[in-house]
């Protein structure tokens, strides 16, 4: 991850860059985001495929009725309730196969944000320890000047 330095803390040869920190906010937010996305992805998925079983319902409904007019009326409207029986199962296929990418993506974003969190904690525990030591250092070598002054 690259981010612009907009500050800087020195100290025994380390370099932080709070802008780092704040680029980890920031897409953790995003990764929140588009986790959201995939829920809801997901969901309109699972209430499209049970309008697809409605629709093969109907059509399959609209056969039989079909079916039963005279050959001559019956012949095109046969057909096309054949063909509009058979477009729910294509379509179901389609959105089953949506939901288990968007089921990957899902798991793929909450495993991503939870390292995020993780990377987050350890460099503020780090910086936290680090502060810590320079505040000691710095005291330190404030009791040796006034020892030795």
């Amino acid at each position: 991850m690259r981010c612009s330095a907009s500050r800087k803390t020195r100290g025994r040869g380390w370099t932080v860059e709070s802008s780092s920190i704040d680029g980890l906010v920031r897409y953790n937010r995003e990764m929140n985001l588009v986790f959201g996305a995939c829920i809801e992805i997901r969901t309109t998925a699972a209430r499209l495929d049970s309008s697809m079983l409605e629709m093969e319902l109907l059509a399959r409904n609209g056969v039989a009725r079909a079916a039963r007019l005279p050959e001559d009326r019956g012949a095109a409207l046969l057909t096309l309730a054949q063909i509009l029986a058979d477009l729910p199962r294509r379509i179901r296929t389609v959105i089953r196969s949506l939901e288990e990418r968007c089921q990957t993506l899902t798991r793929n974003t909450a495993d991503a944000s939870n390292s995020i969190r993780l990377h987050y904690e350890l460099v503020r525990s780090l910086l936290v320890i680090r502060r810590r030591l320079q505040s000691e250092t710095g005291a330190l070598k404030i009791k040796s000047r006034e020892s030795t002054g």
